[in-house]
């Protein structure tokens, strides 16, 4: 045993000069062995040339051979491999020789059947033909289906009688689809607004509305689905998207007034929180419900502006508010009818009443309509007509517009007939 030591220390000293020797050689010392393709697992026999006695033999790979440290020694071939064997002579340590051996088995390919991607968080199977035998996979796994989880190149080796199979698969990975929805502005919208809602991924985007563009317009109330799919699932995203309505209205309590009197203005708007009213273009007031006087005559315009709790914004003008004086009225209505176009009879005890002013006429009959074209009031033959927004039995009548047909007779016996119209305010 120290003897082999010694032997073994000079080798690893010598090892550059050997395989210079071997080089040399190899002509004349050489291994005995198939020459041709073997099958795998069969036992083979392996002999260096030259004398059994005054040498030492070191097969390499030593994990290879069975008897690494003899002349001969048997060999099962897993794959085809080379192998050398190293002669050194026990009298002279420079005394070397290197011969070398391609041992050959048949091979040929396996198909791996199995997904080309594995799904993140998921996992794929991988499997051979059940008619191979001893399968050995680049994951240490001796059979012959497996699962993986990672991307990457998977190897197999099987036996199928004399002949090795070798086979490789690639592996890609595939994230799970993941919706998200991108806007480009808060999806609290205005009347006539838009938003563009986004698929953060171009994966096969499919929208509830039907798009399957990445991107969609958006303008009317809803709430928007985004479902992205690809051969790893389908993920889904929402979004609320809501029009907040605002109407802007009022009615004036007339459209012509004489100089120094009030026109009362009555706010009708829908889902406002705050207003602002202007006459001619100059800010009046941000009250609910206003007034304003006219000191000269003239037409006036007046505009209420109403914004919703999101800041949506209506616009509602009364273009054309006239103001006469009292001398051009009295002069230009003395034979004509004058009454309010809207009035409240809600008891305070101001424009309670619907009142028309009659000049010089006769024979005046008066008849007031609902929507529907039921008669709610009349009179006949009357020089002053009152009317306190009540029905024929009494009852108070809601808010609204009523019709107002009327007919007399001028001073000069001429017959004329009229429609208007006057607005009833709560």
């Amino acid at each position: 045993m120290k003897v082999f030591q010694k032997i073994l220390v000079c080798i690893y000293l010598l090892f550059p000069f050997l395989f210079v020797n071997a080089t040399e050689k190899t002509e004349t010392f050489h291994i005995i062995g198939p020459t041709d393709a073997v099958c795998v697992g069969q036992k083979i026999k392996l002999e260096a040339s030259g004398p059994a006695n005054g040498f030492e033999y070191f097969w390499y790979p030593r994990n290879k051979v069975v008897s690494p440290f003899l002349k001969a020694t048997d060999y099962i071939p897993e794959e085809t491999t080379q192998l050398f064997v190293v002669r050194m002579s026990t009298s002279n340590l420079s005394n070397t020789d290197t011969a070398y051996i391609t041992v050959k088995v048949n091979e040929k390919e396996v198909e791996i059947y199995g997904p080309g991607f594995v799904c993140l968080g998921a996992s794929a199977s991988l499997e051979i033909a059940p008619y191979f035998n001893n399968p050995v996979w680049s994951t240490n796994e001796n059979k012959h289906q497996i699962e993986v989880t990672k991307p990457g190149i998977y190897s197999v080796k099987a036996h199928e009688g004399c002949d090795l199979v070798k086979g490789n698969h690639y592996v890609d990975s595939k994230t799970n689809p993941l919706s998200r929805i991108m806007a480009n502005r808060n999806t609290d919208l205005c009347n006539g607004d838009q938003v563009e809602l986004r698929s953060f991924s171009a994966v096969n985007p499919s929208w509830s509305n039907g798009s399957e563009s990445r991107s969609v317009i958006v303008k009317t109330s809803g709430n928007y689905v985004l479902r992205n799919t690809n051969e790893c699932g389908i993920d889904k995203a929402e979004i609320s998207v809501r029009v907040h309505p605002i109407q802007a209205d009022f009615i004036p309590s007339a459209t012509e007034l004489l100089e120094s009197e009030n026109l009362e203005l009555y706010n009708h708007s829908k889902h406002a929180v705050r207003y602002e009213w202007y006459q001619d273009g100059h800010l009046l007031s941000e009250e609910e419900n206003t007034e304003v006087r006219f000191q000269t005559s003239g037409a006036y315009s007046v505009e209420l502006h109403a914004f919703n709790a999101y800041g949506c914004r209506d616009i509602m003008e009364y273009p054309s508010i006239v103001v006469v004086s009292k001398e051009s009225s009295i002069s230009a209505n003395k034979e004509d009818i004058i009454f309010p176009n809207s009035f409240t009879p809600n008891g305070d005890g101001k424009n309670d009443v619907f009142e028309m002013y009659t000049g010089d006429i006769y024979n005046l009959n008066v008849t007031i309509y609902n929507r529907w074209g039921q008669i709610i009031f009349e009179e006949q033959n009357s020089s002053e007509v009152v009317w306190n927004g009540t029905d024929i039995a009494g009852n108070k009548l809601e808010q609204g517009q009523y019709v107002v047909h009327y007919s007399y007779e001028n001073k000069f016996g001429e017959p004329i007939t009229k429609t208007s119209s006057v607005n009833l305010l709560r």
